[in-house]
Formats: structure tokens, C-alpha cells, sequence
């Protein structure tokens, strides 16, 4: 983490300029201001983590790069970082995870095309994972074909339904696709 500003003005670089219908090149902080109360500079300088003045918006594709946060989360999560505080971005579109026993697999478009074949992928991740025994092969490749983005159970026996929520065992990103933040 490079730097923190409560209420940033947003200083709009010349390719979104492009893209907006009433182009201006700064948004001063307030409730039009799509950066929100807080942001966190990241040493990638192109990204930064922000609330937002959009909500709706946060875990879309509705981005030009950085990360959205709803606004109490930004909140919460602005004092707890410092200047210099490392962290990662990784890219993964499938994740598994277990609760209260049950195995779920979270699968998201693969929108950077990084993985030609995300079925086998996904089979790669879960083998690393050591959940596999406990897994319904087939319902794992219906999750994988849809794609919704929501916690599958995909525990043997299991009917597919979505779950809001899993706690994460199992984070594993091979070395090359990772983004370092220092």
C-alpha cells in the first residue's frame, strides 16, 4: 500500500474522459465522486482500493481497473492498513471452500482468458485442495459450465443450490499470476 486519502478528488485520466458523455478532468470528494469517502493508493498505480458512490457496481465488471468496496467495508478497512502494509491480487475465477461440513466451489467467468480449459482447471485446483474425495464430480462441472459467480454445495449428495457465503480453505494461484503490491 503506497498511500491512503480520506474524501480523494479523482483526478480523471484522459481514456474514461473519453468514455463519459460530459467529460471533466477532476471530480472534487462529495456524493458524486465515484471514488467514494476513502481510498487506498496501491503501488500498481493504476489501482487503487475505494468505496464508491455506486454500490451496485462493486463485484461487476463495471470497473476501469480498480477495486470497489462497499462503503462501510472501505470504511472498516481504511484504518486498518498502513503505508507500506504488502498485499496480493490474484485472479481466481474458481475457488472451493468448506462450511459446516459441505464442500462449495465458487466459479466466475474467466474474464482475462488465462485458462483455456476452466473445467480442468477447476479439477486441478480441487486435486490441490485435498476436498476432492468429498466432491460430486458432475455437480462441479455444472458449476463450473454456469459460472454464476455464487457458492455452489457441491458436497456429494448434495442438491446444486446457491449459498451466500463459505469460509475459504483453499486459496491456491499458480506463481505466474500473481500481482505483487509493496
Amino acid at each position: 500500500m503506497k498511500s491512503k486519502d480520506e474524501n480523494p478528488t479523482w483526478v480523471v485520466p484522459a481514456s474514461i474522459q473519453r468514455t463519459m458523455d460530459h467529460p471533466v478532468s477532476v471530480v472534487p470528494p462529495g456524493p458524486d465522486n465515484p471514488l467514494g469517502a476513502y481510498r487506498i493508493r496501491l503501488s500498481i498505480d493504476v489501482y487503487a482500493i475505494h468505496g464508491t458512490n455506486d454500490p451496485w457496481t462493486v463485484g461487476r465488471l463495471t470497473t476501469h481497473g480498480c477495486i470497489r468496496l462497499y462503503p462501510e467495508d472501505i470504511e472498516t478497512l481504511y484504518p486498518l492498513v498502513d503505508k507500506g502494509t504488502p498485499g496480493e491480487i490474484l485472479y481466481q475465477p474458481v475457488k472451493f471452500g468448506e462450511a459446516k461440513g459441505r464442500i462449495y466451489v465458487e466459479v466466475h467467468q474467466d474474464v482475462y482468458q488465462m485458462y483455456p480449459d476452466l473445467e480442468a482447471y477447476a479439477f486441478e485446483v480441487l486435486a490441490q485442495s485435498g476436498l476432492g474425495a468429498r466432491v460430486d464430480s458432475e455437480q462441479l462441472r455444472t458449476a463450473v459450465r454456469g459460472k454464476t459467480g455464487v457458492p455452489i454445495d457441491i458436497t456429494l449428495g448434495a442438491a446444486v443450490v446457491p449459498k451466500p457465503t463459505v469460509n475459504i480453505v483453499h486459496e491456491h494461484v499458480p506463481r505466474r499470476r500473481r500481482l505483487a503490491l509493496l
